[in-house]
């Protein structure tokens, strides 16, 4: 029988080689980004390209700390959950290595490209600082609300939970990788608006001290964090199992779905209830990715960027319920036990119906112009889901509306 640490060992290397090619690559379109700018657009540009980048590590940071791999697996052969929890902000700082090839792509692809050494080196202290800053207080904030919850939350944090999101012990868990996120792109927003106001005051030597004293302190703070969250660690990891594998939206109170959302079907119905009761944000989130992306475009977007984008959108809109079942198997019997069996059928009328939120990605048309490429992409990604989930099956149309909505937003950052 393998260890508890033969066991997280490969996987945690996988994940650091894996995750360490993605920053470098997506430090390389950045780079390619800037070439087509003059000077004064740099810092600007930069701004938005390292909170790009610094988006998702808060989120990942988030399963890591609070839901360790093979935790089961790993009390059963005698490892502490403070054992768990340490390895597993061992495995958060690899992750900070990894993001280091971020800035590294900046700068072997700007060199390569040959941009200006001063303000290649400037773009890389800020993209450092934002993806090594938002993850250092990721780290920081997600090992302070396990010890807010360790200890008892607080009826206050209580009060904050969402019906929908997990027992309120979790609350604060919710509000942690979004507080790391802002937080962390707090300095890069002061070195951006140095670099554009006065850029003489900001060379690249006092942009890398900036750098590494802000990186410093948070690191400091964040292993104090982690040490305190340490001692607390059974009582927090066990609140966050029991929230994961407790149904925590069964009362009156609970949402419900959208008359638009269900097709009146019995299967429809308990879907829908299902749906929403798992992804509550779901029409946000929807939302939020329109609106980013038609805040991404401009006048000066070719009308192909507008068209793979408004694609994208739709597609992964379209073809995200088709993981209900995958991630809720015990549906299944569930709804023939209730009266519900056509599920795979319900589960691609509800995936065509969660389309509907992506449509408002058609406002890039009046940010761009380019309103014919706009409602070509809708129509294109609704008719491509419906076709993809009736034809290509459940696991493909998943991970195709995944790929596609990534691959767009990376175009659409080296496109400019």
């Amino acid at each position: 029988m393998p260890s508890h640490r033969q066991l997280t060992h490969s996987w945690s290397l996988q994940m650091w080689m894996g995750w360490g090619l993605v920053a470098g690559l997506y430090g390389a379109l950045a780079a390619w980004s800037l070439s087509g700018l003059e000077p004064g657009r740099w810092a600007d540009r930069t701004l938005v390209l390292t909170g790009l980048g610094a988006l998702p590590v808060p989120i990942i940071l988030l399963g890591w700390l609070t839901t360790p791999k093979f935790a089961a697996t790993r009390r059963f052969l005698g490892q502490s959950p403070a054992g768990i929890f340490e390895q597993s902000v061992r495995v958060s700082w690899r992750l900070i290595a990894a993001q280091l090839s971020a800035p590294v792509g900046v700068i072997v692809a700007g060199t390569v490209l040959g941009l200006p050494t001063d303000q290649l080196l400037l773009a890389a202290a800020l993209v450092t600082m934002g993806t090594v800053g938002a993850a250092l207080m990721g780290i920081g904030l997600i090992a302070g609300a396990l010890v807010t919850i360790g200890k008892g939350t607080p009826g206050l944090w209580k009060k904050m939970a969402g019906v929908a999101y997990g027992p309120p012990e979790t609350a604060p868990l919710l509000y942690a990788p979004a507080m790391a996120f802002l937080v962390g792109l707090i300095p890069v927003a002061l070195l951006a608006a140095m670099w554009n106001a006065a850029p003489q005051l900001l060379p690249a030597d006092r942009a890398w001290i900036a750098v590494g004293f802000v990186a410093v302190m948070m690191f400091l703070w964040a292993r104090r964090q982690c040490a305190q969250a340490s001692s607390c660690a059974h009582n927090a990891l066990i609140t966050v199992a029991q929230a994961h594998a407790t149904p925590f939206a069964l009362d009156e109170e609970a949402p419900q779905p959208p008359d638009w959302l269900v097709d009146g079907s019995a299967s429809g119905r308990f879907l829908g209830r299902a749906w929403v009761r798992r992804y509550p944000a779901t029409v946000l989130s929807s939302a939020l990715i329109a609106g980013a992306i038609t805040l991404s475009l401009s006048r000066k977007s070719p009308d192909w960027v507008v068209l793979c984008l408004c694609i994208a959108a739709t597609l992964y809109g379209g073809l995200r319920g088709l993981g209900l079942l995958a991630a809720g198997p015990e549906l299944v019997d569930a709804g023939r036990w209730l009266g519900a069996p056509r599920l795979e059928k319900a589960e691609a009328s509800l995936s065509r119906r969660l389309a509907l939120p992506s449509v408002l990605v058609v406002a890039a048309g009046w940010v761009s112009g380019a309103w014919l490429a706009a409602l070509a992409g809708c129509f294109g990604g609704m008719l491509g889901a419906a076709l993809v989930g009736k034809y290509a099956g459940r696991n493909v149309g998943l991970w195709l509306g995944r790929t596609a909505l990534v691959a767009a937003l990376m175009l659409s950052t080296a496109a400019g």
